[in-house]
C-alpha cells in the first residue's frame, strides 16, 4: 500500500485552520484534544462510536463536508451540530442544528409531516396578511 498521500498531522493541521480561521467558534478535533479536557473528548469520542458508529474523525470530516452548516436548513451555527440518523437501520444521515435535529426527531412519520405541511398552508396567506 504505501505512504498516505496526507498525512494525519496534516490533516489535523488543515482541520485546525479551518475551524479557526473560519469558523472560530466551532472547535477542531485537535483543539479539542490539547484543551486538556480528555475525559470529555473520549467520552464524545465513545458517545459517537457506541450510539452511531462513527468515530470523532467522521463527524469531523462531515462537518468539513458540511461546511460546518446544518444539512436541513443550510444555517451555520456557533454549536456543535447533531447526528440525524435513522432510528430503525441506525444509519447515519447528515449532521443538523438544534432546530432542525429537534423538528426531525418529533416527526418521523412522513404522513404526519404531509399533514402537518398542509395544515401550515392553509394558513400561510392568513398570515402574510397579517404582516
Amino acid at each position: 500500500m504505501g505512504e498516505p498521500i496526507v498525512t494525519r498531522e496534516q490533516e489535523l493541521e488543515a482541520i485546525r485552520k479551518f475551524a479557526v480561521v473560519v469558523y472560530p467558534t466551532n472547535p477542531s478535533i485537535d483543539e479539542y484534544r490539547k484543551s486538556g479536557n480528555t475525559r470529555n473528548y473520549r467520552g464524545r469520542r465513545y458517545y459517537l462510536f457506541n450510539k452511531y458508529g462513527i468515530t470523532l474523525e467522521q463527524y469531523d470530516k462531515m462537518c468539513i463536508e458540511q461546511d460546518w452548516r446544518c444539512a436541513a436548513c443550510k444555517k451555520s451555527t456557533p454549536y456543535r451540530l447533531f447526528v440525524d440518523h435513522d432510528h430503525t437501520t441506525g444509519k447515519v444521515r447528515a449532521l443538523l442544528c438544534s432546530g432542525c435535529n429537534a423538528a426531525m426527531a418529533s416527526i418521523n412519520n412522513p404522513e404526519l409531516l404531509q399533514q402537518l405541511l398542509d395544515y401550515k398552508k392553509r394558513f400561510l396567506p392568513l398570515e402574510q396578511n397579517a404582516i
